[in-house]
This record gives C-alpha cells, sequence and structure tokens, in this order.
C-alpha cells in the first residue's frame, strides 16, 4: 500500500502544479491598434507646412515607449521628440518637404515600443503619404455616385471573384450594411480604400488588400511574436543600423557582416 500511497500523492502533486499554473497565466489582452492617424495611409496632397503627425489608439497606451520605425530619405524629419498628448493620442513635431513621398511605421518586427497599459505590443500599422507641391493644395474629392459604384463594384468582386467567400463564412450581406454608410461618406480614394480593407478584414484573409495607385492598404493582419530582440541586436551587432523599417546590418569587428529582414 506504501507505494500505491506515494504514487497517488506524486499524481496529485503534479496535477495541482498544473492547475495552478493554469489558473495564475492571465489572458491576452487585445492588442491595440491605430483607429486614425494624420496624415493618414495613403493621403496625398498633404499640407507640406505641416509641422506635425498625430498617431490615436484605440485604447490607453504605456507612455514609456514608441517604435515609429523607418529610415532613409522617405523617413519624416523629426524636429523634436514624440510626445504623448493624452492616454491615446501620441504627437510627433516634424518638418515636411513638398511634393514628396514619406513612409514609416507604428511599432514593426524588430520594435514593439508602443504597448498597450496591459503590456501588449500594439498592431503594426505602415502609413505612406505624399505632400502636395505647395499649401493649399487639396486631393481630389470622390462624389456619392463615384462611392456607390465602387461599393457595387466591390460586392460583384466578392460574390464573383473570391474564390474563399463562402468557405470564411462571413455574413457579406451584415458587412456590407454595416459599411457602406462609411464608404458613402468617404471623401477621398485613401479614405474609401481604408474603410474598404476594414470591411474586408473580416475575412480574416492576408492574401486580400486594396491598392490605390502603389500604395497597398492590408487587410488583415495576424499577430505575431517575433522570435528576436531589435534593441538587444543594437547592443550585441557592432555598427548595427536601420536602412529602413524592414533591413538592417551590423557589421562584426572580424569581417563577418550581418543582415536582418525581418519580413
Amino acid at each position: 500500500m506504501f507505494p500505491r500511497k506515494r504514487q497517488w500523492l506524486s499524481r496529485s502533486t503534479i496535477l495541482f502544479v498544473i492547475i495552478a499554473s493554469i489558473c495564475s497565466v492571465p489572458a491576452n489582452a487585445a492588442p491595440p491598434r491605430v483607429i486614425k492617424a494624420v496624415p493618414d495611409h495613403g493621403d496625398t496632397h498633404v499640407d507640406p507646412e505641416r509641422k506635425e503627425i498625430r498617431i490615436e489608439f484605440d485604447q490607453d497606451m504605456n507612455p514609456d515607449g514608441w517604435s515609429i520605425c523607418g529610415g532613409g530619405p522617405n523617413f519624416p524629419e523629426f524636429t523634436d521628440k514624440p510626445r504623448w498628448v493624452n492616454k491615446r493620442v501620441l504627437v510627433v513635431p516634424v518638418k515636411l518637404q513638398p511634393n514628396h513621398a514619406y513612409h514609416y511605421s507604428v511599432n514593426c518586427p524588430a520594435a514593439t515600443n508602443f504597448r498597450g497599459v496591459s503590456g501588449e505590443p500594439a498592431e503594426i500599422y505602415p502609413i505612406s503619404f505624399h505632400t502636395a507641391a505647395q499649401s493649399g493644395a487639396k486631393p481630389k474629392r470622390l462624389s456619392k455616385k463615384v462611392n456607390e459604384e465602387s461599393i457595387n463594384k466591390l460586392r460583384q468582386l466578392i460574390d464573383e471573384a473570391y474564390s474563399y467567400r463562402d468557405l470564411r463564412k462571413v455574413n457579406w450581406d451584415e458587412r456590407f450594411k454595416q459599411y457602406t454608410p462609411k464608404l458613402l461618406n468617404a471623401r477621398t480614394q485613401a479614405a474609401f480604400a481604408r474603410e474598404a480593407a476594414a470591411l474586408l478584414a473580416h475575412a480574416k484573409d492576408v492574401h486580400i488588400l486594396v491598392q490605390v495607385d502603389s500604395i497597398p492598404f492590408a487587410s488583415y493582419q495576424r499577430s505575431i511574436q517575433p522570435n528576436y530582440r531589435g534593441a538587444l541586436l543594437e547592443k550585441l551587432v557592432p555598427g548595427f543600423t536601420k536602412q529602413n523599417d524592414t533591413v538592417s546590418i551590423g557589421r562584426f569587428d572580424d569581417g563577418i557582416g550581418y543582415i536582418l529582414i525581418s519580413t
């Protein structure tokens, strides 16, 4: 009886440890996401005299960190450090050039310092925009008639050309009903594309995107945890420098080069 008793106690202890471990792990909070940026992704004719970029999140953020990724001639020139104006809005003082394409990313695989108060990293949100040749220029405005035609064409593509239409189990009637008012009121191509991408995101298909000219609008992104730490690489790799929001390079003292392609 003694060995059997020891065996039972051992199993009970293991079971207790497993249950205690499961109960002690908090559920992951929803990752923060950008709900609005000014200028936002795809915007054209941005006033080159604009002095700041504003980024707004859908939940309270940790004010101790931020990651605005990018580099090179298409990265906005900062005139001062970014600052939080409230718990959800970050302002970045910048100097913009006329008739210039800009690109940066809110968080990126190599840096995820935009985090909610729960500690969850914000979803990566790439932003590309183009300034006007001079102050005061405005993008071409869309009419509700044009938007209505575009909505009908989008629905036709979903029904007739999207091979995963039924597999994704999306109630497309409800989704179009939900987003049609916003799509009808979109004043620019970029605004329409952002709402169309939000509609298509319900399919949870990373292969669907909307494109305006050469700028893609991703509809859905999977949250992933990179298997490296950008801040640690900067300490370990001599001369570690970011070429853009995807590629970073460095070189060790023995001549061996290092390249990081983060996506």
